[in-house]
């Protein structure tokens, strides 16, 4: 088992890439903490992990809280005694054209994927410092390479992460001994598509074929995931971009 003993803390563990990473790092050995906020859905994947002879058990959390991630890195310490793989994964996508002024869409974005992370990172930073050990991986989007109409504010957000990512590795990776990784997956099947309502895009991801695509299933990023924490120790994975085959 490549990550027997290994404890991972998974964020937005309740659907899409982040319940295929605590499915597949729990085959693989590690103790998995599941971090989302249905409640009633990471009772259900954490009872299908422990039947299947893994480990896992959950946390409630809302990244958008500080406080919420303070409280899963807090829980895990305090049950497992130490952390080794924080994975900052939650994420939401309600894309839509600027001129539709969607305020609530914006806050959320930035909210989740970008401030998720920082407090996700910040939450654990301290339990890695005291180890000289860690690993954070932030997963972000092979969008933060490059915009598209209707995606404006969601991939900044994503290029923030790939951003803030790069500045943590130059701060950690050399001096503390904590290494630090970006996953950008393309196109994905998950229900981070449903967040979708404007009309707009909808009708230009119909024309595009986008959804008609044969898009990366949530264990093809989770198999990535599991690359970059196996890697040896004087290896740190920095970037990983993901794409499906058929993707332009």
């Amino acid at each position: 088992m490549k990550l027997d003993k290994k404890v991972v803390i998974v964020t937005g563990a309740s659907s899409g890439i982040g319940e295929a990473i605590c499915f597949k790092l729990a085959e693989e050995g590690a103790t998995v903490v599941m971090g989302a906020r249905r409640e009633d859905i990471l009772e259900q994947n954490c009872e299908k992990i422990n039947q299947r002879g893994g480990n896992a058990c959950y946390v409630p959390t809302d990244v958008t809280f500080r406080g919420d991630l303070e409280r899963i890195v807090k829980f895990t310490l305090d049950k497992f005694g130490r952390i080794d793989v924080m994975i900052n994964n939650a994420g939401v996508m309600p894309l839509s054209y600027f001129e539709s002024l969607d305020h609530d869409g914006w806050d959320a974005m930035v909210d989740t994927n970008f401030k998720g992370v920082i407090y996700g990172c910040g939450a654990v930073l301290p339990a890695f410092l005291d180890q000289g050990d860690g690993h954070i991986i932030n997963i972000s989007s092979d969008a933060a390479l490059k915009t598209f109409p209707g995606g404006s504010v969601y991939t900044a957000t994503k290029a923030a992460v790939n951003v803030f990512t790069e500045g943590l590795r130059a701060e950690l990776s050399a001096s503390k001994g904590i290494r630090v990784t970006c996953v950008m997956p393309g196109a994905t099947i998950s229900e981070i598509s449903s967040t979708i309502e404007d009309p707009k895009v909808i009708e230009n991801r119909k024309i595009s074929g986008m959804d008609e695509m044969r898009m990366l299933l949530p264990e093809d990023v989770a198999g990535t995931v599991l690359y970059a924490i196996c890697a040896s120790k004087r290896a740190n994975v920095n970037e990983i971009i993901v794409r499906p085959t058929d993707q332009a």
